[in-house]
């Protein structure tokens, strides 16, 4: 249809003014692929760059373990503690009705038969626990809080105020509260409405005043960096637990 109307405009005289329009088509035409190869150019560019924005934006908890013994009366409400600081990495979105919970505790035995080798065995069962926030960010006793934009709140998850150590005591919002004797395997759970549940596998003991050694301590490091250094026997009963994984 184009060519027949090119060829009619042609035939009447108007091959001059045909030339004028033509130029001026292509002209526009040229200008347009300048125009849309510049924009394509523009978001090839862009797009890593503004995924990665979004991705920024989005809120994922990170954790961190903070462990530690009082030496001045301001520097914490309990003698000795084991702490998990939970960020929230996204730059402009809270993270709201983040939880803590011990969904398992799995004890770790001595081998009377085998000195300095270990076995896991649940020998107290704990059931599932929510772990209260840290009075020093929270009101006592509070389970779940908003994380603000890049920042982070400790949850107590354990600690002890005697100078002996010895025994660990689960901070939940129930009395008595849990108590744990010697070292023991827990998988930690935080969830939020905002993001996917954080899973990770921790050994925690509060250690005692050894003689002629160490004074009494918390400990609380991921299971892999603990199991690495120890030799652990694991009841087939239990072996499906050794596949939780930090997300």
């Amino acid at each position: 249809m184009l060519v027949i109307t090119l060829l009619i405009v042609r035939g009447v005289g108007g091959w001059e003014q045909m030339n004028e329009e033509m130029r001026w088509l292509i002209s526009g035409g040229i200008a347009s692929v300048v125009v849309l190869l510049g924009l394509f150019l523009f978001n090839l560019i862009r797009a890593p760059v503004f995924m990665k924005w979004e991705r920024e934006k989005e809120p994922r908890i990170e954790v961190q373990i903070l462990t530690g013994k009082r030496e001045h009366d301001y520097q914490h409400q309990h003698l000795m503690w084991a702490e998990l600081d939970v960020k929230n990495t996204s730059i402009s979105l809270p993270l709201r009705d983040v939880e803590v919970k011990i969904a398992d505790v799995i004890d770790i035995l001595p081998r009377q038969d085998a000195p300095g080798k270990y076995i896991l065995y649940p020998v107290q069962k704990l059931s599932s626990m929510s772990v209260c926030w840290s009075e020093r960010f929270s009101s006592p006793n509070q389970l779940k809080l908003t994380i603000p934009a890049n920042s982070s709140r400790c949850a107590l998850v354990a600690f002890s105020d005697d100078s002996n150590g010895r025994w660990t005591c689960f901070n939940t919002p129930i009395s008595p509260k849990p108590i744990l004797l010697g070292g023991a395997c827990i998988h930690i759970e935080v969830s939020s409405l905002d993001s996917s549940t954080w899973k990770g596998l921790f050994f925690i003991e509060c250690h005692p005043n050894y003689v002629n050694g160490p004074r009494a301590r918390f400990e609380l490091v991921e299971w892999e960096t603990w199991k690495a250094n120890h030799e652990i026997t694991t009841p087939e009963s239990i072996g499906r637990k050794e596949d939780w994984r930090t997300q």
